[in-house]
């Protein structure tokens, strides 16, 4: 059984335990099932990342983070690339070079309006 598994089974045993429902749980939360159901999703997104990508949960000064082992391989190297470039404009945003209306543009459009990589459409391997 994995995280995202265990957390699952843990709500439903509450639940049974308080002889509620999903939905009672919910709304006695304030949360939606569909934001309960996204976050697990968003759980299991992470994961993948962790099993593909080398991303990793740490903690600096008492604070979570999220770090990518970009060491990993192909795919590792090319999120810690990307998310790299995510924190150039943020760090834009924050030092008042960009506007917010900039910064949402490109998160938006993102890869399109990212100028810190060059983007090219490459046929797969064989077909050159």
């Amino acid at each position: 059984m994995n995280i995202g598994e265990a957390v699952k089974e843990r709500i439903w045993e509450l639940c049974s335990e308080r002889d509620i429902s999903i939905n009672k749980l919910c709304s006695m939360s304030s949360v939606t099932q569909s934001t309960v159901d996204s976050y697990i999703g968003l759980m299991h997104t992470l994961f993948t990342l962790e099993d593909n990508c080398g991303l990793k949960v740490t903690e600096q000064d008492g604070e979570l983070a999220l770090q990518v082992d970009f060491r990993k391989n192909k795919d590792a190297a090319r999120l810690h690339e990307m998310l790299w470039a995510w924190r150039e404009q943020a760090a834009k945003l924050e030092a008042g070079e960009i506007s917010q209306e900039e910064y949402d543009r490109w998160r938006y459009h993102y890869p399109e309006h990212d100028s810190s990589q060059i983007h090219a459409k490459v046929p797969p391997e064989g077909l050159i």
